[in-house]
């Protein structure tokens, strides 16, 4: 258990950023591809894309989310990021930023 009483589940990934909202069909396009990758390198990795309206005008932020029944560990965060990064890097305005959570088990 943590300070606040809980005991953390799996790890998941939350991973946000943003682009060009003029290119959002070439950037999620390349997003979808990137995580169709991981997926077919670890079957058990679910991946979903989110998006959203910044507050920036003609920016959009998308959020990806990575998670698996056994959690990711620091291997598969590292590998997620260092594909991610590279495959995206084109489309990214600025930083691309990671939180990590546990899930809180039923």
């Amino acid at each position: 258990m943590d300070a606040m009483g809980v005991a953390g589940g799996p790890q998941e990934l939350f991973v946000y950023w943003r682009c060009d909202a003029a290119q959002t069909g070439a950037v999620l396009a390349a997003a979808r591809a990137m995580q169709r990758a991981l997926h077919a390198q670890w079957p058990a990795l679910e991946a979903r894309l989110l998006v959203r309206m910044s507050d920036a005008p003609g920016e959009l932020t998308v959020m990806e989310t990575y998670a698996a029944a056994a959690g990711i560990d620091a291997a598969l965060q590292q590998h997620i990021e260092a594909v991610a990064a590279a495959a995206l890097a084109g489309w990214c305005r600025g930083a691309r930023h990671v939180e990590v959570f546990s899930a809180v088990p039923g």
